[in-house]
């Protein structure tokens, strides 16, 4: 009796450990299946979250790049209201320097552009809204730039009613310095809009230079109404910023990340195509129509090289300007 009770223990003791390892085997089991769920859901937000602020981003340098393109725009028609005034012609018909510097500059300045030269209906600079203006120097280096041939054009080929008015975004290389001052920045905005006498003819024309502001108080606003930084870039230089403090070097770090970003992502791309056009060839070969003793060139055609499993994948994929900087390159416009 006692051997069986014995044994009847030992019975007990084997089912009872049994169960507590099982109960702990099922509890270690579900922690790491739970920790491993927390794990893939933090990596799910984070991915979702670093896409939202992408967005935002990407929606916010979208909405500065519209107000850039306005404050260009709004630029022109200012010159253009300017050429559009009595006085202004008469200013350029009577040929006095006096009276043009003194006109001009009030309405440069009210205008927001930093320097504007006066044209006759030849195209040689008679005045300019700045005493500090080297006329000579102007009228021997304005008909060298690229953009002379659209004003000869406007001052040859302007109507009333149908003028031709030239505004372009231009390097400093191509354009030069009307006028010397604190605003002397990398990228300039040159405006021509040629001026009409009282019968209808072109008297002339006026030529407006605006530089891109260091800190564009437009963007400022704008930066700090959505909290964002933004900076221009022009040949790897910062030319403007907004609410940025940074240095280059900060934006080169970006431009490498995302860089990498890019390159891996493309890699992934490719690898997915490559598996999706392996698994079209191993139908292919399945099929009933299928001859296994066909080469590739065979198969897909003799001008193929290669096999879909190994067909180029280019991503359409780039650098979003939601990265803190959006790519400024100059950029020409023609308004009629």
């Amino acid at each position: 009796m006692t051997r069986h009770s014995s044994i009847l223990w030992h019975y007990t003791y084997g089912a009872v450990f049994t169960a507590l390892c099982a109960l702990g085997g099922l509890i270690g089991l579900v922690a790491y299946q739970l920790e491993s769920s927390m794990e893939r859901q933090e990596a799910e937000l984070l991915k979702l979250s670093r896409s939202r602020l992408l967005e935002t981003l990407d929606a916010d340098v979208k909405l500065a790049g519209a107000r850039l393109e306005f404050l260009v725009q709004d630029r022109a028609l200012r010159v253009s209201a300017i050429a559009e005034r009595l006085d202004t012609a008469n200013a350029i018909d009577s040929r006095n320097v006096v009276a043009m510097s003194e006109l001009l500059g009030s309405a440069a300045e009210l205008a927001d552009v930093d320097s504007i030269v006066v044209l006759d209906d030849t195209g040689r600079v008679i005045g300019a809204s700045s005493y500090e203006a080297d006329l000579v120097t102007l009228g021997a280096s304005i008909p060298e730039t690229g953009f002379y041939d659209e004003i000869a054009g406007s001052l040859r080929e302007s109507i009333p009613g149908r003028k031709q008015t030239y505004s372009a975004i231009l390097p400093r290389s191509e354009t030069g310095i009307f006028v010397p001052g604190e605003a002397v920045n990398t990228v300039s905005q040159v405006i021509f809009v040629p001026v009409f006498d009282d019968f209808g003819y072109v008297t002339g024309g006026l030529l407006a230079q605006r530089w891109l502001r260091e800190q564009e108080p437009m963007l400022r606003d704008l930066t700090g109404i959505n909290s964002f930084e933004l900076a221009l870039l022009h040949d790897d230089r910062v030319i403007s910023r907004a609410n940025f403090d940074g240095r280059m070097a900060d934006l080169e770090k970006l431009v490498l990340h995302a860089q990498h970003h890019r390159q891996r992502r493309k890699a992934d791309q490719v690898q997915r195509a490559r598996c999706a056009a392996g698994g079209l060839r191993h139908a292919a070969d399945r099929s009933p129509d299928g001859d296994p003793e066909r080469t590739d060139q065979d198969r897909y055609g003799r001008g193929s090289e290669t096999a879909p499993s190994a067909v180029s994948f280019s991503a359409s994929w780039r650098l979003p300007h939601s990265q803190l900087w959006p790519s400024f390159s100059p950029a020409r416009s023609r308004f009629h």
